[in-house]
């Protein structure tokens, strides 16, 4: 058990290979890990936490909103307010950050949910500029997709991203 300050909450998030839920619905990234209760049951035990609120800088959040985990187990944080994402270590160390506000590539406007593939590339939901970012592990840009718009490929509002074999979804409040 370790703390790194602050009161810990948890909610559905990404499960890393051991099945430890990520946080973030808070201004912190906490870990659990499964452990077995008196009756057999599946329960988390909270392992660890870091990060602290600030306008902007490493290793701080103003507004974590999505969280994805990689097959090394490094943990990557979309910060709403501060429009970029983090990385960091299954320890919580930090290692990058990328973004910034704006609408040309590696910036965001809102960066929403994120999602990490077999390869490693990170897919981040961008969603006041209505697309799609997809990254390398070390943060460079590779792409980008989706504008304004009711039809194919186009958002009103896309909020949510995953990635499977080769294929990447998204989900959008508005065309439904």
């Amino acid at each position: 058990f370790a703390s790194f300050g602050g009161a810990a909450r948890f909610a559905r998030g990404a499960l890393d290979r051991r099945t430890a839920p990520y946080d973030s619905d808070s201004l912190r990234c906490c870990e659990a890990t499964l452990a077995w209760g008196p009756f057999r049951t599946d329960a988390y035990i909270f392992t660890r936490q870091w990060g602290n609120e600030a306008a902007a800088g490493d290793g701080v959040f103003s507004y974590p909103t999505g969280i994805a985990v990689d097959s090394a187990g490094d943990v990557y944080v979309t910060d709403n307010w501060n429009n970029d994402v983090q990385k960091f270590t299954a320890d919580g160390a930090f290692l990058l950050r990328w973004g910034g506000a704006g609408s040309g590539d590696a910036q965001f406007d809102s960066p929403e949910k994120i999602a990490v593939d077999e390869d490693g590339y990170v897919y981040v939901v961008d969603g006041g500029n209505n697309r799609v970012q997809k990254f390398a592990p070390d943060g460079s840009f590779v792409l980008k997709w989706g504008s304004e718009g009711v039809g194919d490929g186009e958002f009103r509002s896309p909020v949510g991203v995953a990635a499977s074999g080769g294929a990447v979804y998204v989900t959008d409040g508005l065309n439904n």
